[in-house]
């Protein structure tokens, strides 16, 4: 399953469906004095489908990718501390495959997180995992809007970063990451799709009916 595929990839009953279930995602993080009037129709079929997991699906995906982000740091650990902390909050199949693999060594870029993990481990990779997703939007009123979806704090980092992180979480196939089937029908849909928008550039558009 694809957690970065969004509406666009969607034949249009599904993109009417897909985007409704976004507005509504939306509506329910809304706060008095949100300015959402950049926000049309275009932005919710391009939120990507984890934006629409449920908590503990979100939870868990979240884990997962703050794993594959902070594993070299969990390999290192020489004692097996970390591993024990870690083991009941993420699939124990899923840190199997990942203890086993190649990391994606971009240490630097999560240097603090890496500190903060040999300290307070779940809740580090809580962060990395948040960070990760939430890059992989770009917009940043729906980022800051999203960001409610987390209990842990964040900081951007480069958008093809994140879904490098992402896709190598998909490829690990962990069994919560399938939970995002339930969201969107993905099998028109690729990782290119997202990578194109950015590409793109396309200039935003504004829908009174986002929130009507």
């Amino acid at each position: 399953m694809n957690l970065l595929a969004n509406g666009t990839t969607t034949i249009s009953a599904q993109m009417r469906g897909y985007r409704s279930q976004a507005a509504q995602t939306l509506l329910d993080l809304l706060r008095p004095g949100d300015a959402i009037n950049d926000i049309g129709w275009e932005q919710l079929e391009r939120l990507p489908a984890w934006t629409l997991l449920k908590t503990q699906d979100l939870l868990s995906v979240t884990r997962e990718i703050g794993m594959v982000v902070l594993a070299p740091a969990l390999k290192k650990s020489i004692d097996g501390t970390l591993l024990k902390t870690v083991s009941g909050k993420v699939d124990a199949s899923f840190l199997r495959r990942l203890h086993s693999s190649e990391s994606v060594d971009e240490t630097a870029v999560f240097s603090e997180d890496i500190v903060h993990f040999q300290q307070h481990p779940v809740k580090a990779i809580e962060q990395a995992g948040a960070s990760v997703l939430l890059s992989t939007i770009d917009n940043s009123t729906l980022v800051d809007i999203l960001a409610r979806r987390f209990e842990v704090s964040h900081k951007m980092i480069d958008s093809q970063l994140a879904t490098n992180f992402v896709e190598r979480a998909e490829e690990l196939k962990a069994p919560s990451l399938t939970q995002a089937d339930q969201v969107v029908d993905s099998k028109q849909g690729s990782i290119s799709s997202l990578k194109n928008e950015h590409r793109s550039g396309k200039r935003e558009q504004s829908a009174e009916a986002v929130v009507a």
